[in-house]
């Protein structure tokens, strides 16, 4: 299912369960009394505007991050300073036999480099690559220019692009992982990428989406029955970030060598582990448990491969160029 339905499928379910839900507008800001929230102001286009009031205003605004500027939380991540290009595309090749509809990425030589191929209905694909923002700033090339050089970088995606056509404008975005000073006040909680975006590798922002509503839910009836609403939503607050910690530290590890993850795939002792932590839901004890020592067993082995300057693994090992650059 992709995200459109799925999104509609969200909507239109709210909406069976007794949920008022309005359709093109959009919230201009949340309306604070007192220092608390206490509703929003809506807008439509065609000069329909209204004051909506609520118990919780719950900002699920996605990267839009509506209330986070708003309080001017929001705090870019130095780490993950990433640029990306993307497009959708017709014509691409097919996926081999027996792996149609299942998502691709690409490998392309750079620390921080990678490239997804998602198939979408109609025959249409949607391709893009990402890098660290520095090397497409060194490159001085267009965007296009510097898309096609990444795709020369793996001869897999160079079959894939060789006869694709591009249906739709580049999209480019840059500087996208960022965290919030905090996530829940006096009747507000951020949920989603309102609360905080990692990174799109693993595809962990659904995952952070769906289970941290559903947190939100329970911390917003259990302020109701025991009347401490900064309790219970300090510890949505707690569970929410232990989770995406998680995220946050796998993605780390896999922009500081993407290797260390094929070769602890490959390996019997490791391959189910790396198969459930990337499944997602690192909330559940069991699967925080197994992800956390993961990345434990992953982390020693990353400094004992950067410790040995003849490790084939090391970043930079096998480019020709010698350069972490895609110049």
């Amino acid at each position: 299912m992709e995200r459109d339905e799925f999104d509609a499928l969200l909507f239109r379910h709210a909406h069976e369960l007794g949920a008022t839900t309005l359709q093109g507008i959009n919230v201009r800001n949340v309306i604070f009394e007192e220092g608390r929230a206490v509703g929003v102001r809506a807008a439509a286009d065609d000069g329909w505007e209204r004051d909506l009031f609520a118990r919780v205003v719950v900002d699920a605004s996605g990267r839009r991050c509506l209330l986070a500027k708003q309080l001017r939380m929001k705090q870019k991540d130095a780490d993950f300073n990433q640029y990306s290009i993307w497009s959708w595309f017709r014509d691409v090749a097919p996926h081999p036999p027996g792996q149609e509809g299942m998502v691709f990425f690409h490998f392309l030589g750079l620390e921080r480099a990678w490239a997804w191929h998602i198939p979408l209905r109609d025959g249409v694909s949607s391709i893009g690559v990402v890098t660290d923002k520095a090397d497409f700033q060194k490159s001085g090339k267009t965007p296009e220019e510097f898309f096609d050089s990444l795709v020369a970088r793996n001869r897999t995606f160079v079959h894939v692009m060789e006869g694709a056509k591009r249906t739709r404008p580049w999209w480019i975005e840059a500087d996208y992982s960022y965290q919030m000073e905090r996530v829940a006040g006096p009747g507000w909680l951020l949920v989603g990428d309102a609360f905080r975006f990692v990174d799109p590798i693993f595809s962990s922002g659904v995952d952070v989406a769906l289970y941290s509503a559903s947190f939100a839910h329970e911390a917003i009836l259990r302020s109701w029955e025991e009347g401490r609403e900064d309790a219970a939503f300090g510890d949505y607050e707690r569970r929410v970030n232990e989770g995406v910690d998680v995220w946050y530290e796998t993605t780390a590890l896999f922009y500081q060598l993407q290797q260390l993850f094929g070769r602890f795939a490959l390996q019997r002792d490791h391959r189910a582990d790396v198969a459930r932590s990337l499944q997602g839901n690192p909330y559940d004890p069991v699967n925080q448990a197994r992800s956390r020592r993961l990345l434990s067993e992953m982390r020693s082995a990353y400094e004992e491969i950067i410790s040995d300057p003849r490790n084939l693994l090391r970043p930079g090992a096998l480019d020709p160029a010698g350069t972490r650059s895609s110049g």
